[in-house]
C-alpha cells in the first residue's frame, strides 16, 4: 500500500507513474539498513529507529515504510556509491 503522499514523492522524485509497482520492487529486491556499514548505517538505523520505521534502499533511493505503508521517500544522489554499498560488496573487488 502507498498512502497518498507516498505516490506524490514516487512520482515527483522517481519519475515512475506506476508507484505501486515501484514500491513493490523495493520490497523485493531493495537493501534493508542492516545490511551497509559506516556512517550510512548509522543513518539509515537513526531514522528506523526514530519512529519506528522499516527502511528499504532501492535504486539511489531511501523507502520509509511503516506498517506495509510506505509513507516517504528520500534521494540519495548526493551521497558517493561506495559508500553506501552494502557490507557484503565490500570484499568484492570492483
Amino acid at each position: 500500500i502507498v498512502t497518498k503522499h507516498g505516490k506524490k514523492r514516487i512520482k515527483e522524485r522517481v519519475g515512475v507513474r506506476n508507484t505501486r509497482y515501484n514500491y513493490k520492487q523495493a520490497i523485493m529486491k531493495g537493501n534493508y539498513n542492516y545490511q551497509y556499514d559506516g556512517d550510512f548505517r548509522k543513518f539509515l538505523d537513526y531514522l528506523a529507529h526514530k519512529n519506528k520505521h522499516k527502511i528499504t534502499v532501492y535504486n539511489n533511493y531511501i523507502y520509509i515504510i511503516k506498517n506495509n505503508k510506505m509513507y516517504e521517500i528520500l534521494d540519495k544522489l548526493n551521497i558517493k556509491k561506495d559508500y553506501t554499498r552494502p557490507a557484503y560488496c565490500h570484499s568484492i573487488a570492483v
